[in-house]
């Protein structure tokens, strides 16, 4: 029988790199414990300071004034989970819900958020797939990965936030907006204390802890375990992989061809570079959630021929790769079939 045990864990560093590294590390800390016979969930409570991050498979320059940003003193970052792009400051309270691949559920955890809020006097609901509501309005965005033996679930909770500055930094695509029946992305949020004016950051973090305890209830609980800064001991090298051009913007290539759309599940633009018909090189920008399937699928693309049919047999190839088949519902695959059939020969 598996020994049950929750770790909470509070970053003092309000840098984003590092605490984007420091969540990667917790992801192998349980995938490992899973194999030592060790049942380990961990609450991981963060903030960032003037911070854009952007989903795994984004385009930094199309989605953030990056220029903008850096001169105000601000960072951009990229998480290891799909969705949108979102800004950070100290007025937003991050969590990362982390659990063994065998206890991973989404809607647990978003439960556990839920019910804390609820405690702080707010009455909070689901709205789709990712987001929490109050009043109708978004405050929690949120994004999900499994990884190896562990699954991972972060994401936001507005408390006093500074929202007025996403529409400083970010370029939100008009499409999306639109398709939503929304002017403005500043509309489409709001902050728990403007719903009800004693909520602060430090009592979201104890009834979000409250929360967690409830829910999965183990064995042994150890709280307030802290990282600095100053000592990443055992993830230098994941810090010097979140806080690298190279990560954080990307390679920048010259496309042949590109084809954008936007769907229910989000904005997608396919980049090919072709060369005697064949594909030689892809990249797929997106601010969908499951990143893992559109990774997948530009590396399908490589050495097809630049016609339907040949990037229609990519996306079967990739649809019927079981982990992603697993997680990739059917209406992507048809949504996007159905591009390449009306925009290719």
């Amino acid at each position: 029988m598996l020994r049950s045990k929750a770790e909470i864990i509070h970053s003092d560093s309000t840098d984003p790199w590092f605490n984007l590294a420091l969540e990667d590390h917790l992801v192998d800390k349980v995938s490992a414990a899973a194999g030592t016979g060790t049942d380990l969930v961990i609450l991981y409570l963060w903030q960032n300071a003037d911070t854009v991050v952007i989903g795994r498979n984004q385009n930094a320059w199309t989605e953030c004034r990056t220029e903008l940003l850096e001169e105000e003193g601000g960072k951009l970052a990229r998480r290891s989970t799909g969705g949108g792009a979102v800004f950070h400051d100290l007025g937003n309270l991050n969590f990362s819900i982390i659990t063994p691949k065998s206890r991973y559920d989404t809607r647990r955890s978003l439960g556990v958020i839920v019910e804390a809020v609820k405690e702080a006097g707010v009455n909070a609901h689901l709205s789709g797939r990712n987001d929490i509501l109050a009043d109708d309005l978004k405050f929690s965005g949120n994004a999900f990965l499994v990884r190896k033996e562990a699954g991972l679930h972060h994401g936001t909770i507005l408390v006093s936030s500074d929202y007025a500055r996403i529409g400083r930094y970010l370029n939100v695509p008009k499409a999306k907006l639109e398709a939503k029946g929304i002017k403005s992305v500043k509309a489409r949020v709001v902050n728990l204390s403007a719903i009800k004016g004693d909520i602060d950051i430090c009592l979201m973090k104890t009834l979000t802890e409250k929360a967690f305890i409830r829910e999965y209830r183990p064995d042994e609980t150890a709280g307030d375990i802290r990282y600095d800064i100053a000592d990443p001991s055992g993830f230098r090298d994941v810090y010097d992989k979140y806080s690298s051009w190279e990560w954080r913007y990307g390679e920048t290539m010259t496309f042949s061809a590109v084809m954008e759309q936007y769907f229910e599940w989000g904005n997608i633009q396919l980049c090919f570079s072709v060369t005697g018909g064949t594909v030689t090189e892809a990249r797929i920008y997106t601010d969908a959630l499951d990143s893992e399937f559109f990774m997948s699928l530009s590396e399908s693309f490589k050495g097809k021929r630049y016609t339907s049919e040949g990037l229609l047999s990519a996306l079967d190839d990739c649809c019927e790769t079981p982990a992603i088949k697993a997680v990739t519902g059917k209406a992507v695959s048809d949504d996007i079939a159905g591009l390449f059939r009306s925009q290719m020969i």
